[in-house]
């Protein structure tokens, strides 16, 4: 049986018409995905961390165990901290930390590696002020997921040291495009289209090699990375990106946690206020952070 609130939200995301310019895109993406009601005692400050621009995000609630830096979706193109306050809002609640949603350059104008540049500096910025890496975990969806294994590559090689953990909530990390589902759930998919992926990801890497691992982390060594956390939609095209990932994970001998969301679309974690499934699933990455920056949790392990 169809789920009325996914269609809901389906609706909602199409109901904007078509914008005639990117930064009309831009706009919508704010406005209709803004539009959600966060928790009254959230409360947002802009900062600056080297050199990028961010959004701290915290709620009454907080115990400070660390800090989660949140990289928000939108296919590299679109999406900022504003469109994600309810999201950011309810994970800072779930982790009972401090959340720092990261507003990297945007492609077309910045491509490849642009926003794992910006990612990464944010990181070392954080490092350098000086909360140690254990106390830092990284969130992200979409193309914000892709990015939170893709910042751990780019500060491995840096010699950085790796955060705590690691939550990808529908992460897309393929932009070559080439898991099995990308065409098998095409026509399930009630929100993202193989043309739709393709632009977005033309447009960021603009003639950069599509299996570079900070492009596309599934074609990476996950050799020392931390803790890792994927949740995914069972009618996602990216599906496969997160079944290919843990694999690699898993045979690189990282711990790590999929789950698959039965009928959620992707990054249903966007609509709180009208999907039950969103804030179960936050609840659960919040939690996977949570232990893993909580010394004492994570000792009784």
């Amino acid at each position: 049986m169809p789920n009325q609130a996914v269609a809901d939200v389906v609706a909602r995301l199409k109901s904007g018409g078509q914008p005639a310019d990117l930064q009309g895109w831009r706009s919508q993406f704010d406005a209709v995905a803004g539009g959600q009601p966060m928790p009254d005692d959230a409360r947002f400050q802009p900062i600056i961390l080297g050199g990028v621009p961010a959004e701290r995000v915290t709620v009454a609630a907080a115990e400070e165990p660390g800090v989660v830096m949140f990289f928000h979706g939108g296919g590299y193109m679109f999406g900022s901290s504003l469109a994600y306050r309810a999201l950011t809002a309810i994970l800072a609640a779930a982790t009972r930390a401090p959340l720092l949603a990261i507003n990297y350059r945007l492609a077309p104008e910045h491509p490849f590696p642009a926003a794992v540049e910006d990612t990464t500096a944010a990181y070392r910025a954080i490092l350098e002020s000086g909360t140690p890496a254990s106390r830092i975990g990284f969130a992200g969806d979409s193309a914000g997921g892709g990015l939170v294994i893709a910042t751990m590559l780019s500060a491995r090689d840096a010699g950085l040291p790796m955060p705590a953990a690691g939550y990808g909530i529908s992460p897309w990390l393929d932009l070559s495009c080439e898991g099995k589902s990308f065409t098998e759930l095409a026509a399930v998919d009630q929100l993202m289209t193989a043309d739709g992926a393709r632009g977005c990801a033309a447009a960021y890497l603009q003639g950069s090699d599509a299996r570079h691992p900070w492009a596309s982390p599934v074609h990476a060594d996950f050799t020392g990375l931390p803790p890792l956390m994927l949740q995914v939609g069972s009618t996602e095209m990216f599906l496969d990106d997160s079944t290919r990932a843990a694999r690699t994970a898993a045979l690189a001998g990282v711990h790590v946690e999929m789950q698959v969301w039965p009928g959620m679309p992707h990054v249903w974690h966007l609509w709180p206020s009208i999907l039950p499934e969103a804030v179960a699933a936050l609840a659960a990455g919040g939690r996977f952070l949570r232990e893993r920056l909580t010394p004492s949790l994570t000792q009784a392990m």
